[in-house]
């Protein structure tokens, strides 16, 4: 509950965020009509990512495409992909000691099975432009596709099979129920910082943070490669 409650403040706290910055950009949408052919990026961002409701580490690659509708507002479309992987927390908990148990089975083996979580999302973000380029700050909504291979319901046994000669172990995993695949909305804050600049290409640090309808939530620390250009008629 105390988690529930706390993703609904972070997700308030965005939208508050996102008003603000739309409350910036009607102030600055006369300035914006004079500029006829906006300046443009392409770039890609990649880094690490932590899927925080499932204490689990991975990586995110990234796609987008920046407009400047003002001076100090720019519109960012997006299009990412994060994958995650973990290792059953339940394993090292069943079985504390390998080694003591092959004292008893010296045939005996196991291992924790390893899970994949992937999803594919997008997040119309709107930038505010903090001390001239060289720090962005970002809101916007977010939609997201995601598929695991965790279950949601298991148990892991630990077996013992007492002989004449000895006692055999084995293990095994009981699947109850699966995760579905979930499509949810929420919202994504962002925080961009100039690095380095050569001519049209600029490399820049990004962090962001996300929480989403399904109780996910996912921190991302990369770096982010983009080239500028202008649109002519």
């Amino acid at each position: 509950m105390k988690k529930r409650s706390c993703s609904k403040k972070i997700l308030k706290g965005m939208i508050l965020g996102m008003i603000a910055a739309f409350l910036q950009l009607q102030g600055y949408s006369q300035k914006s009509k004079a500029v006829r052919f906006p300046e443009r990026k392409i770039g890609l961002s990649i880094g690490f990512s932590h899927h925080q409701k499932q204490s689990i580490g991975g990586v995110f690659i990234e796609a987008g495409h920046e407009v400047k509708i003002s001076k100090k507002l720019s519109l960012y479309n997006n299009f990412g992909f994060t994958m995650h992987s973990g290792i059953d927390p339940k394993h090292d908990m069943v079985v504390p000691s390998i080694s003591s148990l092959r004292l008893q089975d010296p045939s005996f083996s196991t291992a924790a099975f390893r899970f994949v979580t992937a999803g594919i999302q997008t997040s119309p973000t709107l930038f505010l432009k903090l001390k001239s380029d060289k720090i962005k700050l970002g809101f916007g909504p977010l939609l997201r596709y995601q598929t695991t291979s965790w279950p949601s319901d298991y148990e892991f046994n630990l077996i013992s099979t007492p002989t004449t000669t000895r006692t055999l172990y084995y293990t095994n995993y009981s699947i109850k129920q699966i995760q579905r695949h979930a499509l949810s909305g929420g919202g994504r804050m962002m925080i961009d910082v100039h690095v380095a600049k050569i001519k049209k290409f600029e490399a820049r640090a990004t962090c962001s943070y996300q929480v989403d309808s399904n109780g996910d939530r996912l921190a991302g620390l990369g770096i982010k490669l983009q080239r500028s250009y202008v649109k002519l008629p």
